[in-house]
């Protein structure tokens, strides 16, 4: 499994959901124009599209689970698509826990996460992927869990982030 969504999206409760999937392997990217970019986006594509299979499967099971109750089925899932720094190893980066490298993917996820909640409301699985011109000063506001766990409470859903 790429990603720990499996027991969220089949847990029985009958609130909304807001579920944050931080995605390492973006299935969105440009064409690649070196045969290492050809192995990365290989990885990327293969494993993103496994993610996106099965965030979908269980994403439409949960849906038909909540009308078969009579529940409120307006759950939103974001799918942020992690953008590498040019610095990142490439088709490695599955093996790359380096601290540079963890602390450089922590800022993006940051940033990924400020762009995705200033998006408009999606009743899909919306995929994300902010700019690549992102200013990184004006993107530090949410520096904790908690705050991205309190984000957004006007609506009351449930949020949660599951990540690689």
């Amino acid at each position: 499994m790429n990603a720990p969504f499996d027991p969220i999206l089949q847990e029985d409760f009958d609130d909304d959901l807001l579920l944050y999937v931080v995605d390492l392997y973006a299935r969105d990217g440009e064409r690649p124009q070196t045969l290492e970019a050809a192995a990365e986006r290989k990885n990327d594509l293969m494993f993103g599209n496994q993610t996106l299979i099965r965030l979908r499967y269980l994403a439409e099971v949960r849906r038909l689970q909540k009308r078969l109750a009579g529940t409120s089925d307006h759950d939103r899932i974001v799918v942020l698509s992690y953008r590498p720094g040019i610095e990142e190893p490439g088709p490695e980066k599955s093996f790359a826990f380096s601290a540079a490298v963890l602390a450089q993917r922590w800022q993006a996820g940051l940033l990924d996460m400020n762009h995705a909640m200033s998006m408009p409301p999606s009743e899909d699985i919306a995929t994300v992927r902010r700019p690549s011109g992102a200013p990184a000063a004006t993107e530090a506001r949410l520096s904790t869990g908690q705050e991205i766990q309190g984000a957004g409470r006007e609506q009351s859903p449930r949020h949660v982030v599951a990540g690689r």
